[in-house]
This record gives C-alpha cells, structure tokens and sequence, in this order.
C-alpha cells in the first residue's frame, strides 16, 4: 500500500522496490515496500548477499532500482534530474559507509565541513557549523588531526559529523561497525544516539552485528521484506 506525499509521519516511502544486476537471473528484491518514519532507528539485518547494502543505496539516492521509486521528505527521488538529485541529497539525505571515506589530505574538522562546502558556504561558516557539530558530540581533540591519526573508530565518528553537518532528514549507515572492536563499536553507536539528541532525523543502518542491535526501534531481516528472493 503506497502513502500519500502529504503523510507527515514518514520521512521516507519506498514502493515497488525490484532490482536486478543481471536482467537474465532473479532479482535481488521484488516488489518492496518500505516506511521509515520520524526520528526513528532501525537496523537492516540479513546473510551477506541479500541485498542490505543495495536496498540502502537505493533509498539514499545512490543507485536507481530496476522498478520502483523512493519518497524522501514528501520528494520523490525518480522525479529529479542527476543534478537535482545531488543537490537534494546534500541537503536532506546523509550517508555513512562502512569504509570512512575521509579524504586523507584534510584533518579532521575539514573532511566534516566539506558538505557544507560542496553547497555553496563560505569556508568560514563551514568551519564554524563543524566546530559545533563536534564540540556537541565531545570531539574537540580530534579536529586538528589527520584521518591516519585516528583510528578506526574515531575516523567513523568523523564519517557520523560529517553526515550530521547537513542536518538531513534521514541517515543512512552501512556497516558502520562492521571493521570495530567492541569498544570503537560502542563509541561509535553512541555518536549515532548524540547525533541524534543534536538533531533529530531518522537512522537506518546496515548491520550484521548483532550487539549493536539493543539501540535500534526496530530491526528487519531483509529476507522477510515483502517479495524478496534469496
């Protein structure tokens, strides 16, 4: 059953999801439908394989589904143009994989500013916004260090402000503790919970972790969504 644009409890919709890599071999998902709702956490669970990775790229914007489409913030994702699509993206959509990303010739407190860069602020007012940002989630003493000065979850912590820095209505996390001891884990899902009392949006992460599954609102295995074959 599909929502109307105006529902004003989901920040994301997702109907009719089907994706296939190979047009000659079953697809991947079938039919999905997906709900996310304000401020909620939920964790997407399932084998390696199933399609975690790939249902979350397709919600976020960054790959397009065989068939279906994606309501983000009452806009539908299909709609926009590439260019759109990006702007949009940059402004209500953040994403964090399980990789950091981080650009390895900037400290810490410029890979967080370059979102807002990106779109058009002064580096000035950049700096300023990723200072809060990281003054608020208690990471003052990491801003002036390189990405190979940090470990790995400190450099996952600065993925999670980055994401933040747009205020988006949704954040996307792929594995995000999937290379982390128990300790960095803890520390990084705790970021997640910060970040969230800084600025309330939805989270829907990717996991295979079970321990981090305790934090979450609600938690899916990919396998039981509606159509999807394994």
């Amino acid at each position: 059953m599909g929502l109307q644009e105006n529902d004003s409890r989901a920040v994301l919709v997702a109907e009719g999801i089907t994706h296939r890599f190979d047009p000659k071999e079953p697809p991947i998902m079938d039919g999905i439908g997906f709900i996310v709702n304000e401020n909620e956490r939920i964790a997407i669970t399932g084998p390696s394989g199933a399609g975690k990775s790939t249902l979350l790229h397709i919600m976020s914007g960054l790959k397009n589904p065989t068939q279906g489409r994606v309501m983000v913030d009452q806009y539908w994702l299909n709609r926009m143009s590439d260019e759109k699509l990006s702007q949009y993206r940059n402004q209500k959509i953040g994403f964090v994989y399980q990789s950091d990303s981080l650009l390895r010739d900037f400290n810490a407190l410029e890979n967080i500013s370059l979102p807002l860069i990106i779109r058009g602020e002064r580096a000035e007012i950049a700096r300023r916004h990723a200072v809060h940002v990281m003054s608020g989630l208690n990471m003052q003493t990491l801003a002036q260090r390189m990405p190979n000065q940090l470990s790995g979850g400190e450099r996952q912590r600065i993925a999670i402000a980055r994401a933040l820095i747009t205020q988006p209505v949704i954040l996307f996390a792929d594995e995000p503790t999937g290379n982390l001891d128990a300790a960095n884990t803890e520390r990084v899902m705790d970021t997640l919970l910060a970040a969230q009392k800084i600025h309330p949006m939805a989270c829907v992460i990717a996991t295979h972790d079970q321990s981090i599954l305790k934090y979450f609102d609600r938690v899916i295995d990919v396998c039981t969504l509606n159509g999807v074959r394994n």
